[in-house]
């Protein structure tokens, strides 16, 4: 028995592991990309865009309820537009655990390591929609001394600066003529009365997303 004051441990999979798991228990012969795509819609959503796929007699007896889903990658899986906050709100900062660990790489060179993804400094990059959020992880600014996985403003500058903007200028030039040319100018341009600040977002072409990884 678990100790009361010890989560338990929670098993996940992947959602191609799952899916095809799925597969195998609906159908009895090896289909096409497209059908195993339409049958995973069909495992999560419960919408048939296809055809009833289970094999009378069988009856659907257990009812699935997903609250949220979770992905790692390292690129951008989004056709959709993706709403950039020029200036993030610590708020979407992940601190909490998500009870599960995840591979990531330290140093160049070196394997990857299984960690926590709440002890590693992160930052809320932008929303899809109103129900995704898109962080981005920094294995490389972890340190036993760092007191916070928020990043810092010099870290927040460079990666304005360095990074996000030189990237947005190459891949969507029409996209950030409206946007502050340094980190302190968006910082100026959010803050409002009392020193707080409003967290706007800046819309970015779903059909170049892919590429910002």
């Amino acid at each position: 028995m678990q100790p009361a004051n010890r989560p338990p441990e929670i098993l996940g999979c992947s959602l191609a592991t799952f899916n095809n798991t799925y597969i195998d228990l609906i159908t009895p012969h090896i289909i096409k990309d497209e059908d195993s795509y339409m049958s995973c819609i069909l495992g999560l959503s419960g919408k048939d865009i296809t055809r009833n796929r289970f094999r009378a007699p069988r009856e659907v007896t257990v009812v699935r309820d997903y609250d949220s889903f979770l992905s790692f990658t390292n690129w951008l899986p989004v056709k959709a537009d993706l709403f950039i906050y020029p200036i993030n709100n610590p708020i979407d900062t992940l601190r909490s655990s998500l009870y599960f660990k995840v591979p990531m790489s330290f140093h160049d060179g070196q394997p990857e390591s299984r960690v926590s993804p709440h002890h590693i400094p992160n930052i809320c990059l932008g929303a899809i929609g109103i129900c995704t959020k898109v962080c981005l992880f920094f294995p490389r600014l972890s340190d036993p001394d760092r007191k916070d996985v928020e990043l810092t403003f010099k870290e927040k500058k460079g990666l304005y600066e360095k990074g996000l903007m030189p990237v947005l200028c190459d891949l969507s030039p029409d996209t950030v003529t409206n946007w502050p040319v340094n980190y302190e100018g968006a910082q100026t341009r959010a803050r409002k009365a009392r020193g707080l600040y409003q967290y706007g977002t800046r819309p970015f072409p779903g059909a170049r997303v892919r590429h910002l990884g």
